[in-house]
C-alpha cells in the first residue's frame, strides 16, 4: 500500500496543478531566504525556537502532502547553500546547518508524520466525496425512477378509476335488488343482466318442489306468444337440470353431454342457479344474446351478479313469506306488509302535505338468548312492554310494527324531521338503558341496535327509506 501511495504521489507531481504547488513552495522559501539574508537575522535563523525553514516544510507536508513537504525541505537546504556575500554567514554551509536548534532528522520525521496525517485526511475526504458522488448519482437515478413510477402510477390510477366507476355502477345496481317486493327485485336483476351481459331475452324461474315444476316469475324481452309457457318440468328441462345439480349450464356443454341435448329446446344459452345456501331457489335463464358476447368473461360476470344478488333476493323472499298474515300471532302488532301499505299511502300524499316522516328500526341483539331462557310468551311479552314504552315516549304518535326478523321492530313516526328523529333515538336509547327490564323478577339485559331514516319533504320511493334505515342498522353490526 505504501509503494502504491508513493507511486501515486510521484505521478501527481507531473500534473500542472503539482507544478503550481511547487512554484508556490519555491516562492515562499525564496521569500524566507530573502528575509534571512537581507535582514538583520542570524544566519539560517539558527537561534530561533521555531525555524521558519523547517516549520514551512512541515506546513507544506500538512497542507499539500508528504512529497511536497520533502520538496520544501530540500529547497530550504538549497536556499541556505546559495552563496551570498555576508560577513555573518559561515564560510561552510555545513557549519550553518550545525547551528539549527532542530536537527534535520527530527524535521524529516515531522515532515513524514504530518504528511501521513495529510494523506489520511485526504483519503477520508476522497472516501466521503466518493460517497457523496455515489449518493448524488443514486439520487439522480431514484429521481428518474420516481418520475417513471409517477407516470406509471398515473396511468394505473386512471385505469383503477375507470374500474372503480364500473364497480361503483355495479354496486349501485346491486343495491337496487334490496326491495321489499320480489317482482321489483327480479325485474332489477333482469335489467342488470341486460346491461352487463347484453342479453336481449331472459327469464327467472322459481322452483316449486312440492309440484316438481319450475314456475316462470319474471321475464326480459319476452313476446306475447312466449308468455304461454308458464311452467317447466324439473326432470325434463335444462332449467330443471340446473336446479337438480346446482350447476351452471352453458350451450357449449351440448357438444359433450347427450342427456342435455335430449332436453334442449333451443331456448337455453346460459342458465345459472339462484341458491340460498345449499338450497336452489330458482334459475336465471339467458335465451338470447349477441354471439360475440357468448364467452367465459360474460359467464363470470353473470355468475358474479347472481352471487352478489342472492342475499338480497333471499331477503325479499323471506319478507314476502313474512307478509302472509297481517298481525303477529304473539304480540298482535301489525306486520311489515301493513307498514308498507301505510308508507305507500303516506308517500303518495307526501308532496302535497309538505311534511316528512321517519322509520325507526329496533333490533334486540340478544333476542335468541332471551327466547331460549324464558320462552315465546314471556319474550314477546317483554317486546310488547318496551315497544309500549317507546310509543309513549313518542307521545303516542308513533305506530309500532313487526319488521323482517322476529328480533326486529319498526316505529312509524309521522310529522318529524331528521334532527327530531335523531334526538328521539337518543332519548329512546337512554330510556332502554336506564330502565331495569325483568322477566319473572330476573333482570334481562337489553342489547339494542337502532337504525333510522327520514323521508325529507321531497318525493321519494317507498322502499328507499326502509333500505336507508336498514343500512344504518347493518353498519352498527360491522
Amino acid at each position: 500500500m505504501e509503494k502504491i501511495q508513493v507511486k501515486r504521489d510521484l505521478s501527481m507531481l507531473k500534473s500542472p496543478q503539482s507544478a503550481k504547488k511547487l512554484g508556490e513552495i519555491l516562492a515562499v522559501i525564496l521569500v524566507i531566504a530573502g528575509i534571512n539574508r537581507l535582514g538583520s537575522f542570524e544566519a539560517g535563523f539558527g537561534s530561533f525556537p521555531v525555524n521558519p525553514y523547517t516549520f514551512f516544510s512541515i506546513f507544506a507536508a500538512v497542507w499539500f502532502g508528504r512529497l511536497y513537504g520533502f520538496a520544501a525541505f530540500l529547497l530550504s537546504l538549497l536556499s541556505l547553500a546559495l552563496p551570498f556575500p555576508q560577513q555573518r554567514w559561515p564560510e561552510s554551509v555545513f557549519q550553518l546547518y550545525a547551528h539549527f536548534k532542530v536537527p534535520f532528522l527530527w524535521a524529516l520525521v515531522g515532515v513524514y508524520l504530518f504528511g501521513m496525517v495529510h494523506t489520511y485526511f485526504t483519503a477520508q475526504l476522497e472516501t466521503k466525496n466518493k460517497y457523496l458522488r455515489k449518493a448524488a448519482s443514486e439520487k439522480f437515478r431514484l429521481d428518474t425512477e420516481v418520475k417513471a413510477l409517477v407516470e406509471v402510477n398515473r396511468d394505473l390510477e386512471e385505469r383503477v378509476l375507470r374500474q372503480q366507476e364500473s364497480v361503483t355502477s355495479l354496486f349501485s345496481r346491486i343495491k337496487d335488488l334490496s326491495s321489499q317486493n320480489l317482482a321489483e327485485t327480479l325485474a332489477a336483476l333482469l335489467d342488470m343482466v341486460g346491461q352487463y351481459a347484453w342479453a336481449s331475452k331472459a327469464s327467472v324461474w322459481i322452483n316449486r318442489p312440492e309440484e316438481n315444476v319450475l314456475e316462470r316469475y319474471a321475464t326480459l324481452g319476452w313476446q306475447e306468444e312466449d308468455l304461454a309457457l308458464q311452467k317447466l318440468p324439473v326432470t325434463e328441462s335444462i332449467e330443471g337440470w340446473v336446479v337438480r345439480n346446482n350447476l351452471v349450464f352453458s350451450a357449449r356443454m351440448l357438444v359433450n353431454y347427450a342427456n342435455l341435448r335430449k332436453m334442449d329446446r333451443g331456448r337455453n344459452i346460459m342458465a345459472f342457479p339462484i341458491s340460498f345456501g345449499k338450497v336452489v331457489w330458482g334459475v336465471l335463464n339467458i335465451e338470447e344474446m349477441p354471439f360475440s358476447k357468448f364467452n367465459l368473461y360474460t359467464e363470470k360476470i353473470l355468475g358474479a351478479l347472481i352471487d352478489l344478488g342472492s342475499p338480497s333476493i333471499e331477503k325479499t323472499v323471506a319478507n314476502e313469506r313474512l307478509m302472509v298474515t297481517a298481525l303477529h300471532p304473539q304480540t298482535g302488532f301489525p306486520l311489515i306488509s301493513v307498514l308498507q301499505k301505510k308508507m305507500e299511502q303516506w308517500v303518495s300524499s307526501l308532496e302535497y302535505k309538505g311534511s316528512s316522516f321517519s322509520i325507526i328500526i329496533l333490533e334486540l341483539v340478544n333476542f335468541d338468548s332471551i327466547l331460549s331462557s324464558f320462552g315465546d310468551k314471556k319474550t314477546y311479552g317483554l317486546i310488547k312492554r318496551y315497544m309500549g314504552e317507546i310509543k309513549t315516549l313518542s307521545g303516542n304518535v308513533g305506530e309500532v310494527y313487526h319488521y323482517q326478523k322476529e328480533s326486529q321492530m319498526a316505529l312509524f313516526y309521522p310529522q318529524i324531521d331528521y334532527d327530531g328523529t335523531a334526538l328521539f333515538c337518543f332519548d329512546l336509547l337512554g330510556m332502554i338503558n336506564g330502565k331495569t327490564w325483568q322477566i319473572d323478577e330476573k333482570v334481562v339485559p337489553m342489547d339494542m341496535l337502532i337504525g333510522f331514516a327520514n323521508s325529507g319533504k321531497g318525493k321519494i320511493e317507498g322502499d328507499s327509506i326502509l333500505r336507508a334505515a336498514e343500512e344504518v342498522l347493518e353498519k352498527q353490526k360491522r
